[in-house]
C-alpha cells in the first residue's frame, strides 16, 4: 500500500485547479466573437433610440449566446468583444415613442397620496421585428452589417 504524502496531496490540488480553470475558461470555447453592426429605420428615417436583441434561431444550436445593442440615431454596434459567435439569429427591435397628449397618474415616491403626471409611451414596432419577430440573420467571421427597415406598427 502506498502512503499519501503532503506533496502528493498539493500535486492533487493543483491538478484540480488547473482542471477548474480550463472548465471555466470553456472548453471548445474558440470560436471567434465577431462585431455587428448597421442601421436600423423606422418607416424610411432612423430610429432615434431603441433596443436590438440577437438571440440563437431555434435549432442553431446551444452553444451561441444571446448579445444586444443600443440603437441611438438609426445606428447600432456591437463590438466584436463581447461580439457573436457564427451561426444564426432571430433579431428582435424595440422601440418606445411618446403618446402626445396622453398622460397617466403615477405615486410620487415623494409623498404619500400625492401623483405625479407622466407621459405615456407605446410600442412603435410591429410584432414580426419585435415581440414575434421572424427576422433572421446569420452572422458569419468578421464583422457584419446589417440593415433593417422597419415599418411603423399600425
Amino acid at each position: 500500500m502506498r502512503k499519501v504524502t503532503t506533496k502528493m496531496i498539493d500535486l492533487r490540488n493543483a491538478a484540480f485547479v488547473a482542471l477548474m480553470i480550463l472548465l471555466i475558461a470553456g472548453c471548445g470555447g474558440t470560436e471567434a466573437r465577431n462585431g455587428v453592426s448597421g442601421t436600423v429605420t423606422l418607416d424610411g428615417s432612423p430610429l432615434v433610440k431603441g433596443d436590438i436583441l440577437f438571440r440563437p434561431a431555434p435549432g442553431a444550436g446551444s452553444d451561441l449566446a444571446s448579445g444586444s445593442a443600443e440603437i441611438i440615431d438609426g445606428k447600432y454596434k456591437l463590438p466584436e468583444k463581447p461580439g457573436l459567435t457564427p451561426g444564426d439569429y432571430i433579431v428582435r427591435i424595440m422601440a418606445e415613442e411618446v403618446v402626445p397628449g396622453k398622460t397617466v397618474k403615477v405615486p410620487s415616491g415623494m409623498v404619500e397620496g400625492q401623483f405625479d403626471e407622466v407621459p405615456v409611451k407605446e410600442n412603435v414596432i410591429p410584432d414580426d421585428f419585435g415581440e414575434k419577430s421572424t427576422q433572421k440573420v446569420s452572422v458569419q467571421n468578421g464583422e457584419n452589417v446589417f440593415d433593417f427597415n422597419v415599418p411603423k406598427r399600425k
